[in-house]
């Protein structure tokens, strides 16, 4: 005669089943759906101040790339409004340009652009650098960062019809937090990771808490800022920045990148 499994004992067994699952993970029919990661900074590099040089090259990062990974670009220069400009690193990822190209403020003075790589390469101390098209830098500064878990193909979010805002020409306001703010943009994804390069001419930006904390990439000398933030879900947001000057010069580029 076939004896029957106590009860406590099909719990038990029905416990060590269910551990065997990760918390990221469940199995629903034959299909495993994998819950998203969220994106993350893994390196980062600076270089300010760069007069007289055809390039600028940021510091190394000081981790070998991730495969795939996301590496964004931002970049200023003074007086060389008319020239074009390109970014490269040594592992030999494609930039493109974010999607609003050069922007001028302080009275036309100054350019800020902001460039991206799909990156497929694991090469350690990876060094990005952006080069002008004719004459020389002056002044130049940059930052550049690598994110991970972003999607690995037309990363930029559509949102409201182009995945990116952009000021040119503007002011600050009230010396003190959030006094620089960005254009808004509106993104079709829950989860995006949010990017927001700001330039500034009188004093070095801090980072933004409104409508969400963000941590700052890094700074490239004392007028650039790049800083992100996870917006949890879909819709409008607007970055902001803080600025210690009324009124200072301001221009901004903000980029939503879809998660993988």
């Amino acid at each position: 005669m076939r004896r029957a499994i106590p009860f406590t004992a099909l719990i038990l067994l029905a416990a060590f089943v269910l551990s065997g699952f990760s918390s990221q993970e469940i199995v629903v029919g034959r299909r495993r759906a994998t819950s998203a990661a969220t994106p993350t900074l893994v390196n980062s590099g600076t270089a300010a101040g760069t007069t007289g040089s055809n390039s600028l090259s940021a510091s190394a990062f000081s981790s070998s790339l991730t495969n795939p990974s996301f590496i964004i670009v931002a970049f200023v220069d003074v007086q060389n409004t008319g020239a074009s400009y390109t970014a490269s690193d040594t592992a030999g990822n494609t930039y493109v340009d974010c999607g609003p190209g050069k922007l001028l403020y302080a009275s036309s003075a100054r350019i800020v652009q902001c460039f991206y790589a799909l990156n497929t390469h694991t090469t350690a101390s990876n060094v990005v650098k952006v080069t002008i098209s004719a004459g020389t830098l002056n002044f130049a500064r940059m930052v550049a960062g690598e994110f991970t878990n972003v999607a690995t193909s037309s990363p930029i979010d559509g949102g409201s019809g182009q995945g990116y805002s952009s000021k040119a020409a503007s002011t600050c306001g009230t010396a003190g937090a959030n006094n620089c703010t960005a254009t808004s943009m509106t993104t079709n994804t829950n989860g995006d990771l949010i990017v927001s390069i700001g330039a500034t001419t009188q004093a070095q930006p801090s980072a933004g808490t409104s409508p969400v904390s963000y941590t700052s990439v890094g700074v490239g000398g004392t007028t650039i800022l790049m800083e992100y933030a996870i917006q949890s879900s879909a819709g409008a947001i607007q970055p902001t920045m803080g600025s210690s000057f009324t009124n200072d010069d301001w221009c901004n580029i903000s980029v939503g990148a879809k998660h993988n």
